[in-house]
């Protein structure tokens, strides 16, 4: 009877293991896009701000968000907007 009763709680919390890891694979990065993409906006409108230039910006980009070359740049042209005509 106790064996019985080990192996269904052990089962209970592999279950539970198994929903806290699709909970963080799923919720975390679902919540996090958005402060992520904030902290993104927030530096290139400082930057730009600060007079400082796009091809410096990118690389910010690229260095502190681990980002490709071509998401710093759609983050920049997304974020923008009519402050980067002149560059």
């Amino acid at each position: 009877m106790k064996k019985r009763a080990t192996d269904q709680l052990f089962a209970e919390l592999k279950v539970q293991a198994q929903e806290r890891n699709l909970i963080k694979k799923d919720l975390v990065p679902l919540l996090l896009t958005p402060l992520v993409e904030k902290a993104i906006e927030a530096l290139i409108l400082n930057n730009l701000e600060e007079g400082i230039l796009k091809d410096k910006i990118l690389l910010k980009l690229v260095q502190r968000f681990d980002l490709t070359q071509e998401q710093a740049a759609s983050y920049f042209r997304r974020f923008a907007g009519k402050q980067a005509e002149g560059y």
